[in-house]
């Protein structure tokens, strides 16, 4: 499963195995015997998500990660250097005291 997605990610990235292995540090080998069904550990998958810019869940699993629309508004806030606002639901009580 991991052999394929690996082969997957060079070809769209446009890289060898050689070239892999200059940018991660790791031997040729190591990542040849990964496209032939070795596994890599925990370590070299946390360099291939370094690489590759992308979580463990789609580095493996080609999953893409599960962001809710909060985080992508925070993130767009801090980008463009507004401050957060948070809104909450007002109760019939909270209105009663304005």
């Amino acid at each position: 499963m991991f052999d394929k997605r690996l082969k997957v990610l060079l070809k769209e990235h446009n890289m060898s195995v050689t070239d892999l292995a200059k940018k991660t540090g790791i031997s040729r080998t190591t990542i040849q015997s990964w496209t032939s069904g070795t596994k890599p550990s925990v370590y070299e998958l946390d360099k291939l998500c370094n690489i590759f810019n992308m979580t463990l869940d789609e580095l493996v699993f080609n999953r893409k990660p599960k962001v809710s629309v909060e985080d992508i508004f925070s993130e767009v806030l801090i980008h463009t250097g507004h401050y957060k606002i948070q809104i909450t639901k007002l109760t019939k009580k909270d209105q009663d005291e304005d």
